[in-house]
């Protein structure tokens, strides 16, 4: 009979150690990858034409120069909305011409920014062309983002 109570006992410790095992595995800190989900940043885009070219929409990292993250809009596409993956940061959103040239236009190199012009309505009087910083959390999508300001120099 001592066969039969070890055998319990085993698995009764196999058992054990799998739940203990379970319990910290789900319970211990995520590492730094996890703690970096990324977020978005969504809006619109818009050009003061009666084309609607293809652009580059981009958010720039206001913390380390040169890191950007960007996506492209078709040409003549009738959405105008945009969706940036990006990790947690602070980033200033700008949208850009990918083809200047195709459309006759003489604004490539540009860069419309998301700038206090834009929420101030782009009207006579808005001439505060200041870049609004977009802040994105950990799996935070930031919605109305809107690179409009193309009279920023």
């Amino acid at each position: 009979m001592t066969a039969p109570i070890f055998k319990q006992s085993l698995i009764g410790a196999v058992i054990l150690v799998s739940l203990a095992f379970g319990a910290w595995y789900f319970m211990a800190p995520p590492d730094a990858e996890q703690a970096q989900l990324p977020g978005r940043i969504e809006g619109t885009t818009m050009f003061p034409s009666e084309v609607i070219p293809a652009f580059q929409i981009c958010a720039e990292s206001t913390t380390t120069q040169g890191v950007e993250y960007c996506v492209d809009t078709l040409e003549y596409a009738s959405d105008l909305r945009f969706s940036i993956p990006v990790p947690a940061g602070t980033y200033y959103v700008y949208a850009t011409l990918r083809d200047a040239g195709s459309i006759g236009s003489d604004l490539g190199g540009y860069k419309a920014y998301y700038t206090q012009a834009v929420v101030c309505g782009l009207a006579y009087g808005c001439t505060d062309h200041t870049k609004l910083e977009v802040v994105v959390g950990s799996e935070e999508t930031v919605t109305g983002v809107l690179p409009h300001d193309w009279y920023i120099r």
